[in-house]
């Protein structure tokens, strides 16, 4: 018996943030990277530009105090404010 191979099953990476993070708002989310994003800027050694590979919500990157900031993801969400981004 031969199984035909289809490829990787695909993901609904939507579904998948909307559970992981179904107890935390947008808002906690947000506050946490305004904590997080300056620090992590500070360590990077300011950088002119950041680029989110990952960028989600795009909680990281509207938080990133960068001059220059870029954001990907595989997933879009329409919900988002993306006015801060480039790209």
């Amino acid at each position: 018996m031969h199984t035909k191979l289809t490829g990787p099953p695909t993901m609904n990476y939507e579904r998948l943030y909307e559970y992981r993070f179904r107890e935390i708002s947008q808002g906690r989310r947000g506050h946490c990277w305004a904590a997080v994003a300056p620090m992590l800027y500070e360590l990077l050694k300011r950088p002119e530009r950041v680029l989110d590979p990952a960028a989600g919500r795009f909680e990281f990157i509207n938080a990133v105090p960068s001059a220059e900031r870029w954001a990907v993801d595989a997933v879009a969400s329409m919900r988002v404010s993306r006015e801060r981004v480039h790209g």
